[in-house]
């Protein structure tokens, strides 16, 4: 998030790199390939969000006496399991369609999705790792390794799930690998009876944890995200990010600029999120460290994300000082 910010808030500035000037191809490339890592984070997220589905259909929908079935007139996503005696763990498969369903998650999808449950999704040590065939969101192909574990209660009373991805990539090169371990706490959805509440989109989670990206390309840094403790980010099931949060980001190496004659570097970025706006875009402030020799300045960039990652022309500079400091 923190590369593509920079690279499309830079190049509306107009500011150039400091790199041999690329061709309209490479910088084609350069864009897709940042977004896509946007698009990861949002992508498995996804998952997370159609596997609670998945087996909240199931939950609903499995008398022993009936045969592992799928929605009448053909519709998708379908959904069928084996078995149907009530017994664990089961296999359960999701299918798409090869043209595409927007489904639970907000998010374009086609293909198929497998998933070996060994329990309900809200029964405390319940296991779930979802398997991707030919699994496409916004036509672009999704691979890696998910496991989501019911982790059980906390001192809240509430529900927490600990996610973990391993080598997770969106498309099939020019991309990143993407890797994380979060911690998914359920704030709102679960009803008085220990059951989740039927209506998905009453879903609300805060999230903890890192999130990974290991750059394949060479003219992008990869980073580590940490999300705040204080300030979780906070997502409702059928919003495609966060409607607050705070996250540190490191990258592995750091982003040289001319910024108005002057070469600057900066290693260090926050995000914060600044909530839904219309038209199914979210805000989202960044604030940069930059060194410039002795210098040091912190730079805010504002910006709108969508389900294609940042919206061109959307990034607005203020080279101001800011104080950034949650404690």
């Amino acid at each position: 998030m923190a590369a593509a910010m920079l690279f499309c808030a830079c190049r509306k500035a107009q500011n150039e790199p400091q790199t041999e000037p690329q061709t309209d191809t490479q910088t084609e490339a350069q864009q897709e390939t940042v977004n896509g890592f946007i698009n990861a984070p949002l992508a498995f997220n996804g998952t997370f969000t159609e596997v609670c589905s998945a087996l909240l259909y199931m939950e609903k929908n499995q008398p022993a006496s009936a045969p592992a079935r799928v929605r009448a007139e053909e519709t998708y996503p379908s959904y069928s399991w084996t078995p149907q005696d009530g017994s664990w763990p089961i296999d359960l498969t999701v299918a798409y369609g090869a043209d595409g369903v927007i489904a639970t998650d907000g998010l374009l999808h086609k293909g198929t999705m497998k998933i070996h449950a060994t329990g309900f999704f809200e029964t405390p040590e319940t296991v779930l790792t979802p398997e991707f065939t030919d699994f496409y969101v916004y036509g672009n192909i999704l691979s890696g390794k998910q496991t989501i574990e019911n982790t059980g209660f906390n001192e809240k009373n509430n529900l927490v799930f600990k996610v973990t991805t391993e080598d997770g990539r969106l498309g099939t090169d020019k991309t990143y690998r993407y890797s994380e371990e979060t911690f998914r706490e359920l704030i709102n959805g679960l009803g008085g009876n220990g059951f989740l509440t039927p209506e998905i989109t009453t879903h609300t989670y805060s999230i903890t944890g890192r999130m990974k990206a290991e750059s394949l390309v060479d003219t992008l840094p990869g980073c580590e995200v940490t999300i705040s403790e204080t300030r979780p980010m906070i997502i409702a099931v059928g919003d495609l990010y966060p409607t607050d949060g705070y996250l540190y980001m490191e990258l592995d190496k750091p982003l040289v600029y001319n910024i108005d004659q002057i070469t600057v570097a900066t290693t260090d970025i926050e995000v914060e999120f600044t909530g839904k706006q219309g038209n199914n875009q979210y805000g989202a402030a960044a604030y940069l460290t930059f060194n410039a020799g002795l210098m040091e300045q912190t730079v805010k960039v504002t910006f709108l994300l969508d389900e294609e990652g940042v919206v061109e022309g959307s990034g607005n500079f203020e080279f101001e000082v800011v104080d950034v400091n949650l404690d």
